[in-house]
């Protein structure tokens, strides 16, 4: 027993070496601009994770020591660097959906069997695959999914283990993107957990493959669009009844465009997710038309004002004296 344990300690220890001495020449990640950690902080009462499109990436090698194994990506919130928690904060992650794969070329259900194990020293192994569903995470002392704990000055640096199953000598998974879609949480008063995002893991497909999969995850996040929402900013209001008017609707000026700025004014991404559109009565409408064109045409038709018998245009610049 005591063999085993060592022997598995002595092939993270070497992992952290090889990481440390190839991080300098990683290709890899320097082309994708990935980092080993997931950095996060506090902003505005919510942990933020300022992950590029909703995506983090990472990758499982395909051979050699470390196959179907990776400590990457940790997590992170350094006081020493600018970032850091509460002293004593503890952090954990919730699994929000099964486990995702992508083939290269679509959205699939994963082999059966194939699943990603999460291990943390001292809590008990999350494992997440095609059937698992929500998993959340608790706080000591059951620490499920638990990440670890800032120390006294809120410094925060943690990693887990994940690992690809089955291993060796069952059948290796299939080549694909695996993503496991988390939001992690603190047990700090009023404070938030983080909106959700995606570790991705690249198992074997070429980098452009890997780039379109990491693009699939990223649209898994993003909400459908607002229609009657031209300028796509999110909400349906008057911005978009002057984009209508000036041709930058879908199909420039038609009556079925303004229909469904009609149809959807007032309503925001927010509120169409919550199902609460807000749809003004008829006059409303009209009224608010009314005062749009008449910005519209102020704006687009200076005053003219007539002097000795002819008309000139009056332009006063900001700043510039009449």
């Amino acid at each position: 027993m005591n063999v085993l344990v060592n022997r598995k300690y002595t092939v993270k220890f070497l992992l952290a070496l090889t990481l440390a001495v190839g991080a300098c020449c990683d290709t890899s990640r320097v082309a994708w601009g990935v980092d080993s950690d997931i950095l996060f902080s506090y902003v505005d009462d919510q942990i933020v994770v300022p992950a590029e499109n909703g995506v983090i990436a990472a990758e499982f090698p395909v051979d050699g020591l470390f196959q179907q194994y990776t400590g990457n990506p940790g997590f992170a919130s350094e006081s020493d660097v600018g970032f850091g928690i509460n002293p004593g904060d503890e952090i954990v992650y919730h699994v929000l959906d099964d486990l995702q794969y992508w083939s290269s070329e679509e959205f699939a259900l994963p082999n059966a069997g194939t699943q990603i194990r999460i291990e943390k020293m001292g809590a008990p192994d999350t494992v997440v695959s095609g059937t698992s569903g929500t998993l959340l995470g608790s706080f000591s002392p059951e620490s499920n999914n638990r990440i670890g704990q800032a120390n006294g000055n809120g410094y925060f640096h943690e990693h887990v283990d994940f690992s690809l199953e089955p291993k060796d000598p069952s059948p290796d998974p299939e080549y694909g993107a695996y993503g496991i879609k988390i939001a992690l949480a603190t047990d700090a008063e009023n404070i938030a957990d983080s909106e959700p995002f995606f570790i991705v893991f690249n198992f074997g497909l070429e980098t452009k493959g890997f780039v379109e999969a990491v693009d699939q995850f990223s649209a898994l996040l993003t909400p459908p669009g607002l229609s009657g929402d031209f300028n796509g900013d999110g909400k349906v209001d008057g911005v978009d009844f002057l984009a209508w008017q000036l041709g930058e609707s879908p199909n420039g000026i038609g009556s079925g465009d303004l229909e469904l700025w009609r149809a959807n004014y007032g309503t925001s991404s927010s509120s169409a997710v919550a199902q609460a559109m807000v749809v003004p009565e008829p006059a409303t409408v009209q009224l608010l038309m009314l005062l749009l064109l008449g910005a519209f045409f102020v704006r687009y038709h200076p005053r003219e004002r007539r002097t000795s018998g002819r008309s000139s245009r009056s332009f006063h610049p900001t700043g510039c004296s009449r």
